[in-house]
């Protein structure tokens, strides 16, 4: 979720094998083989920043939503629960852009922000594809090790993995809601990470964002 510009979400800068680099600096087309090679190491760590926030995510939902959970019965209020998921999510994100992994592989974390990036010139085709299937794998995997070690508490209907799914409002006002904050998170993305002055809060601003929709916006 860093800058849309020359900076650590532009894997075309990064460091990495000189060949392939000074193609990639100087805009000629470069291969998947290349690309792989110059920048397998930021596409590790992008799926190791998923594979850490997905793993959160379901410890957290299962800290405080799983009916047997300590914290579960000291919390009766759903309201209170949605606002600490909110916070603890929240931190976990600050924790993960400005982690070093986050600071050099641009700690993207959705698909819909690489693409982003990838629309407005600053990554590569390859680049892009690497790291979607990097984020992809991530996130399955954290998945699976989840589903192995606490599958009992992650699984039960009050968690289901933290899958996302249409609230009482149905389909149609699940789909509004997602693409209203979808459209609100990139937009302070790219507006932040574009003033010089502010760049360096980005994450921040992002956090504070997804902590508010999982408090406002996860109902529906």
């Amino acid at each position: 979720m860093r800058a849309a510009r020359a900076n650590p979400s532009d894997v075309s800068t990064l460091p990495g094998l000189p060949a392939a680099e000074a193609a990639l600096e100087a805009g000629r087309p470069v291969g998947a083989v290349g690309c792989l090679r110059a920048h397998w190491p930021e596409y590790a760590m992008e799926a190791g920043l998923l594979f850490a926030f997905l793993a959160a995510a379901c410890l957290f939902g299962a800290l405080y939503e799983f009916p047997n959970s300590p914290l579960h019965r000291a919390i009766p209020s759903q309201l209170l629960r949605r606002i600490l998921m909110g916070l603890s999510l929240g931190l976990t994100t600050v924790a993960i852009v400005y982690s070093p992994w986050g600071k050099q592989s641009g700690a993207h974390i959705n698909p819909s922000v690489t693409l982003t990036f990838l629309r407005l010139g600053s990554i590569k085709g390859w680049d892009a594809l690497f790291y979607v299937l990097a984020q992809v794998s991530g996130a399955g995997a954290a998945i699976a090790a989840i589903a192995l070690a606490f599958g009992k508490m992650t699984a039960d209907p009050a968690v289901r993995y933290l899958v996302t799914v249409p609230g009482a409002g149905g389909l149609w006002t699940a789909l509004a809601t997602e693409f209203v904050v979808g459209l609100a998170l990139m937009s302070i993305v790219l507006y932040f990470s574009n003033h010089h002055r502010l760049d360096n809060f980005t994450g921040v601003f992002a956090a504070l964002l997804v902590a508010a929709y999982i408090f406002a916006e996860s109902p529906f």
